[in-house]
């Protein structure tokens, strides 16, 4: 039997273990919360940079084109507005099964176009992979809207959050490609105000297969999670000489065109917290 001085100490130390799990507890509910507070600030600054884009836009509607679009809806900033008609969309989405979610999200909506297609420097076929629709229930919703034409970058993303993924899990999908700049000619959509690529970490092919000095929306937003640093610097150096001031804001990379940072917009980055990089 300890001693009355030993059992002391053993419940002191228990204490102590107990108030450290409490306090690592309380401090990750803390950074949680400041977390959600951020999303929440950047998500209403987000959407005050486009109220100053629908101000600025030319006659008729403000319009964008989207590509990596899954399914019209998850995590994508644009769609109130789509959805209600205030805008004209060019929706480009590679995957058969989130294109037919996607035609679900715009159903008969006149200003909207979404294809069936994925963009490369070169037209053609490759290889998505995404999630097996048939072990969807296995990961949460989040995971549904991953999808990558680089070889190996989604089974990657997965082994990263997941510690039980299988090969079968993992689907692999032919799909078509084409050059942005044709897509966008073919569409009427040279004068798009704002352009979302979200391809994980097909990135770059997209920027090769249109020229900024040719294709000039006022915002170009672009994933860099998924980027090695070598391809963000290009990215970014591809945007400033092409006369476009270049923004990092949590996952994305924010390019605005120079002639369109006004004080204005300065303040909104400014709320976003836009680190500049360029």
């Amino acid at each position: 039997m300890p001693s009355p001085e030993e059992a002391g100490k053993k419940g002191s130390k228990g204490q102590g273990a107990k108030a450290g799990a409490e306090f690592l507890g309380s401090a990750k509910a803390f950074a949680g919360a400041q977390n959600r507070v951020r999303n929440l600030k950047n998500r209403a600054a987000l959407q005050l940079l486009l109220d100053l884009l629908e101000r600025d836009a030319a006659p008729g509607l403000p319009s964008y084109v989207q590509v990596g679009a899954n399914d019209g809806k998850m995590g994508d900033p644009f769609y109130p507005r789509t959805s209600i008609g205030r805008w004209r969309a060019l929706l480009l989405e590679p995957s058969p099964q989130f294109f037919g979610q996607l035609c679900e999200t715009h159903p008969d909506n006149p200003n909207v176009t979404a294809l069936n297609l994925g963009v490369a420097a070169q037209k053609g076929q490759l290889d998505l992979y995404q999630l097996n629709p048939e072990y969807d229930h296995l990961y949460p919703e989040e995971v549904k809207g991953v999808a990558s034409m680089v070889e190996g970058q989604f089974e990657a993303v997965l082994r990263r959050r997941y510690d039980d993924v299988r090969p079968e899990h993992i689907q692999r999908v032919a799909v078509e490609l084409d050059r942005l700049d044709r897509i966008i000619a073919d569409n009427d959509m040279q004068d798009a105000d704002a352009l979302i690529v979200d391809v994980e970490g097909f990135e770059m092919q997209v920027f090769d297969s249109f020229s900024l000095d040719s294709f000039r929306p006022k915002l170009s937003i672009y994933e860099r999670t998924h980027l090695d640093g070598k391809t963000r610097k290009l990215l970014n150096q591809r945007h400033a000489d092409a006369g476009y001031a270049v923004y990092e804001v949590i996952a994305d990379n924010l390019a605005i065109r120079l002639d369109w940072l006004t004080e204005t917009v300065d303040l909104v980055l400014a709320m976003l917290d836009a680190r500049r990089l360029h």
